[in-house]
Order: C-alpha cells, then structure tokens, then sequence
C-alpha cells in the first residue's frame, strides 16, 4: 500500500437527508483481483470486519459473520461492547467484476471498480443514514478508511494487522476536523 493511499480522507456526500463518505483509491492490481478481494471469504478476512455469505443476485439476502478475530480486537483494543455476531442485510447491485452494492444493519455499501492501467480505480461510497449534520460521523469514517487502507496492503501482499486504539483514534479526529463535526 502506499502513503498515498493512506493519506486520502473520505469525503462527505449528501443526497437529501441522507449522508454518506466517499472514497477514492488507485490500487495496482487488476479489477478482477480487486473483485475477489470484495467478494472471496478468504480475502475479506484480511481486510473487512465479516464474512459475507449469499452474494450472486440482486434483492438477495446476506448474511455477515463477524471474524473471531474482529470481535477480539474491537473488544479488548477499542473498548467496544455488545457486537452481534451475525448482521442480516441485502444484496443491492451485484455487477461483477465492477459494481457491488449492499445494505447491512442501517448502512448501504456501494463499490465501483475502473480499470486504470494494470490498476483498478476503487469508488466506495458508504451511506450512513439520515442526519441533520455530520456529527459522528468520523467514527464510521475512520473505520472504513481502516479497512480500506488493509484491503489495499492485503492486495499488495502486505503485512494486514489492526492499528493501535491510539491510531484510529488520531484518525477520528483528522476527520472531524476535516468535516467540521465535534470529536469527543
């Protein structure tokens, strides 16, 4: 993964009510391996917080098993407390190798791959919910930034471990900083 990639904020985005964080990278593989890495259980374990099982048609139903090793960390590194450990959601856009786009819990994932090169231009937008303004909206940014910055070192074979509380906590606040929001 490059700094590059690791540097890129998402950015807010709004439709109506609804807000959202888009997010943009450049990765160095080809779109089909990037496909797999979005779809494939073995590669989403290095990357994103479940499994994800029922992918292949649209208004399919999903089901999102959180890794043994996502619940660990979330608890004893992050402090978090009473993570389900299955979340039911629903297949929205199923493209491949290009679009991808699901609802889990309250949020809608939505991925868009573009080949550039021998690389692939990576869109996700992750759409929250309804709210007024942003505020807490930095915690959800910094998470998927978190996965996005493994999804590209797994796919540059790099080691992919979970940051330290105390990074993804500084991240939190550059992106409440960023979008203007109130960072307790």
């Amino acid at each position: 993964m490059t700094n590059t990639a690791r540097e890129h904020l998402g950015q807010i985005q709004r439709d109506g009510d609804l807000v959202g964080i888009r997010y943009e990278r450049v990765l160095r593989h080809p779109v089909a391996k990037v496909w797999r890495a979005l779809t494939e259980s073995d590669s989403l374990r290095q990357w994103f917080p479940t499994d994800i099982a029922g992918f292949g048609r649209p208004g399919a139903d999903l089901t999102f098993t959180f890794w043994p090793e996502t619940v660990e960390y979330a608890t004893d590194e992050m402090g978090m407390t009473g993570l389900p450990p299955v979340l039911h959601g629903e297949l929205v856009t199923w493209n491949p190798p290009h679009e991808l786009e699901f609802r889990w819990d309250t949020e809608r994932l939505h991925y868009v791959l573009t080949p550039d090169g021998d690389g692939t231009v990576l869109v996700f937008t992750v759409w929250l919910g309804a709210a007024p303004d942003v505020s807490g909206v930095e915690d959800p940014a910094a998470g998927y930034h978190v996965c996005l910055d493994r999804l590209a070192a797994a796919l540059d074979a790099e080691p992919v471990g979970m940051p330290p509380a105390s990074e993804v906590h500084a991240l939190e606040r550059r992106y409440a900083d960023a979008f203007g929001s109130s960072h307790v």
